[in-house]
């Protein structure tokens, strides 16, 4: 069972049906110390309301990480759960529960951290509030969605000069792409799709040496290949001499 990072000292698991008679003898955690990655930021907007339920959608398969509620102003809280869904018309599915704020307390600005998510790439989404609170359009928050970036790590192979590329070399050229169709569909529906932009070029100059285990396989069947010719040419030897002796009887 993966988790988003947490703090938290104390976990609950609940089962799906409680009636099951289910008894854990023990329990083992993994964790991973690393240092983050950068992390890339989209604005959302503000969402849209539909009774007392706030709605909003994702411009692309981006897998979010951290979610954040920004308020407009101090003194607001919102405090809710989040679902999610790939499609319009697939079931709601339960995200985590959250709390936004941002207060001011004796002279000083205080915020509440990101939503964290497990790299999420659900495109609908819509946030339950708890109480009887109703938030004007002005004390509404402004979404904004995080993710990180990914490394790609290319290993040389064989002599300089090397050709960077990124695609599939099996696929040929077309002459009718359909390019035309995906710019006209994104100017109909007023999406504006992401710009992509390389950052600083890492070299390593470390060598890595790429070692191969032995062919243990191989080896294994060779062996077994002249056990049995050793034994074939045994057992003809074998008759040839008990031939032998009959005649000579």
């Amino acid at each position: 069972v993966k988790l988003p990072c947490t703090k938290a000292k104390y976990l609950r698991l609940t089962w799906v049906k409680p009636n099951q008679a289910v008894h854990l003898k023990s329990l083992v955690g993994h964790y991973q110390m690393q240092n983050p990655k950068p992390q890339q930021a989209i604005d959302l907007g503000k969402p849209r309301v539909e009774a007392g339920t706030w709605y909003f959608e994702k411009p692309s398969a981006i897998a979010f990480t951290e979610l954040r509620f920004k308020a407009p102003q101090d003194g607001l809280l919102y405090k809710g759960t989040l679902y999610s869904r790939p499609a319009k018309d697939s079931e709601w599915r339960y995200q985590t529960r959250f709390l936004q704020y941002r207060l001011q307390l004796s002279h000083a600005l205080h915020t509440s951290s990101a939503i964290e998510l497990h790299h999420s790439t659900e495109r609908f989404w819509k946030a339950e509030l708890e109480g009887d609170h109703q938030f004007t359009p002005s004390q509404l928050p402004t979404i904004e969605g995080q993710w990180q970036q990914q490394t790609l790590i290319y290993l040389a192979k064989g002599a300089e000069p090397f050709l960077l590329a990124y695609g599939n070399a099996a696929i040929n050229k077309a002459q009718n792409s359909g390019i035309s169709r995906v710019i006209q569909s994104l100017q109909q529906s007023g999406e504006k799709p992401a710009l992509v932009t390389l950052g600083d070029t890492t070299h390593n100059t470390q060598r890595i040496d790429i070692t191969q285990s032995p062919p243990w396989r191989k080896v294994g069947l060779w062996l077994v290949l002249l056990l049995g010719t050793a034994m074939l040419a045994y057992m003809a030897y074998s008759l040839y001499r008990q031939m032998n002796q009959n005649t000579k009887a």
